[in-house]
């Protein structure tokens, strides 16, 4: 297999990604084909699609993602791939994945076919960077996995932190969370992308509560994804606030006892 890695992997295969195939239901002939980095891949194990999801050999999206190892539990029956320090394992049959130990619900799972392990591929491959894309007249994946990819992938992680932090909120409440991100990104006291902003962690806890409980993975509405776009633009109505939490907590949280009280949209206090 020939493809564009972002990086180049280092094996390590704790054991054979294989067991039982247990009766899986699955399409036979799906004839779906996969681009990454604009190159058309070969796979040695074909992708299929089960329940609306396209799934690929573990080993696979291992190598499109640049896994540094990928490891099979045969007691509980999972698969864990490591890549640019992050782990994501996956149990057969459970529709929740663990990121560094975190439970997310992914709405897809591991599945086995032909006595192989496959993975779904829009989350893992968007879980470790890339920006994926279905073309559903040529039934085509496209993975980018290059810096545009990434850029396209930032945009989506700024307005997945919106719609979990402020869905409800009203489009100035999401454009104010969004600043309070890019905020963020600028300041020399945290993360400088906004991956890296939304997934900070603080004594080994997530300092956003949608991502240790997983909505973060929830698709953004409408809404949330404008206000990402205009925050990315320049629209600002929080000026320069780093923190912001809900209104019962406006008197005893740690920002409003440590930090510059500076205004209230809907839900949410914000503070310098």
């Amino acid at each position: 297999m020939r493809i564009n890695k972002k990086k180049t992997a280092a094996w390590l295969i704790a054991a054979a990604l294989a067991a039982s195939a247990g009766g899986m239901s699955v399409n036979a002939a799906d004839d779906i084909k996969i681009h990454v980095d604009g190159v058309p891949v070969s796979t040695e194990f074909s992708p299929f699609i089960e329940s609306g999801c396209t799934y690929l050999a573990a080993r696979t999206i291992g190598e499109i993602v640049g896994a540094d190892r990928i490891v099979w539990n045969g007691d509980e029956k999972s698969v864990t791939l490591t890549a640019d320090d992050k782990d994501v394992k996956l149990i057969i049959g459970s529709e929740y994945a663990y990121i560094d130990g975190a439970p997310v619900h992914t709405g897809a799972m591991a599945v086995i076919r032909n006595s192989r392990t496959y993975l779904p591929v829009r989350f893992m491959t968007e879980t470790f960077g890339a920006n994926v894309e279905w073309d559903g007249g040529t039934k085509t994946v496209f993975i980018n996995m290059t810096a545009d990819g990434a850029l396209n992938t930032e945009f989506d992680w700024l307005s997945r932190i919106v719609n979990a932090e402020a869905g409800g909120e009203s489009y100035e409440g999401k454009l104010a969370v969004a600043n309070v991100i890019l905020n963020r990104v600028k300041s020399p006291d945290f993360p400088n992308t906004i991956y890296g902003v939304v997934f900070d962690k603080y004594n080994d806890i997530y300092q956003f509560t949608p991502v240790a409980n997983g909505y973060i993975y929830t698709e953004p509405n409408a809404e949330s994804i404008i206000a990402a776009q205009d925050a990315l633009d320049g629209a600002n109505n929080i000026e320069d606030c780093l923190y912001f939490n809900g209104i019962e907590m406006a008197e005893t949280s740690w920002a409003a006892l440590n930090r510059e009280y500076y205004t209230q949209i809907g839900g949410h206090c914000f503070f310098r």
